[in-house]
């Protein structure tokens, strides 16, 4: 039995030509962070739907074995990509959950980058729910369609950095 409660959350970064793919892990201090390993794919992957939904399948798997986070998490962000600082990283990554209920069912979706505080993501730009025999097919199209709103929704609402 898994000492993490449910939602077990896949974190998708999208930035840079690629998918960075991180877990969230509950910390002994009962709030959740990021989780060191990280997986990258590709965005010129072939069969790149079939591979982001297997990823983040493996990566949302890998939380049910993980223990209680302790101590102070990496820089995970740093994995796979070029920026230095994490406010330079946020202003040029797209943020997605994939969440797995206790029931099986999954919510995938892109959040709005918080323009009150710089590096923070909140709200949600688009959301699609998949049930519990959802393919990772399924999944990696659900990713990339709460991406392309996102993109859309940057084109007609910029941000002021």
């Amino acid at each position: 039995m898994s000492v993490q409660s449910y939602p077990w959350t896949a974190s998708v970064f999208k930035g840079e030509g690629r998918f960075l793919i991180t877990t969230l892990v509950e910390h002994i201090g009962g709030y959740k962070t990021h989780a060191d390993e990280v997986t990258t794919v590709s965005e010129t992957e072939d069969d790149l739907v079939d591979k982001l939904g297997n990823k983040v399948l493996s990566r949302i798997k890998a939380v049910e074995n993980s223990p209680l986070y302790v101590g102070k998490p990496k820089q995970f962000w740093k994995n796979g990509s070029k920026y230095k600082g994490y406010i330079t990283f946020w202003k040029h990554n797209f943020l997605a959950y994939v969440k797995l209920f206790e029931d099986g069912s999954y919510e995938i979706y892109s959040t709005e980058k918080c323009r009150e505080k710089k590096g923070g993501y909140n709200g949600c730009i688009k959301s699609i729910n998949l049930p519990a025999n959802a393919t990772a097919e399924e999944i990696g199209n659900a990713i990339i369609d709460v991406f392309k709103a996102a993109e859309e929704y940057y084109e007609r609402n910029p941000m002021e950095y």
